[in-house]
């Protein structure tokens, strides 16, 4: 709510001026709208997996993951604002610490709710349940994980609203 009075202030400021015509000086660009303030939000644009400089175009060529074989295919540039997808030759290596990382989250997560639901105990193979439905899970989540690694390892490197030369 305290952000919304800014821009209620600037709409009752322009509404005063002399001139009431229709005619808008909002640009179709999106990297103007990062100094308006009409930023879309963080953690949008990485789970819809959204240009991290525009946030509206997409990080990769196929939105389904099927077929498997095109999972990971990156346009070259975002269609949107022309940012860079592959920074560098080799730059999307680190993402296997950041899939070990997702990975060992979600294992933490089954393990709390899986001992708070169940409990664990050798006596009953509680244990060897837990770990056939973490492995399910996770070769279920892999594809997924994959392509969050990339988003999660490239959004640091690229600051909201940076503007890239388009070759």
């Amino acid at each position: 709510m305290h952000l919304a009075y800014p821009r209620l202030f600037q709409q009752s400021n322009n509404s005063n001026h002399s001139n009431h015509s229709n005619h808008s000086n909002h640009s179709n660009d999106p990297m103007d709208n990062a100094s308006s303030g009409s930023a879309p939000s963080l953690i949008g644009g990485i789970l819809s997996m959204k240009c991290p400089s525009c946030r509206k175009g997409r990080m990769f060529c196929n939105g389904s993951i099927f077929p498997l074989r095109q999972l990971l295919d990156m346009p070259e540039r975002c269609p949107v604002c022309g940012q860079k997808m592959e920074l560098e030759p080799g730059f999307y290596y680190g993402t296997g610490y950041v899939s070990y990382g997702l990975s060992v989250g979600i294992l933490g997560v089954c393990a709390v709710v899986f001992g708070y639901t169940w409990g664990f105990s050798y006596k009953d193979n509680s244990v060897f349940w837990f770990l056939c439905i973490s492995i399910g899970l996770l070769v279920v989540l892999q594809p997924w994980l994959m392509r969050m690694s990339r988003v999660l390892y490239l959004y640091p490197f690229v600051k909201y609203g940076q503007r890239r030369e388009r070759k």
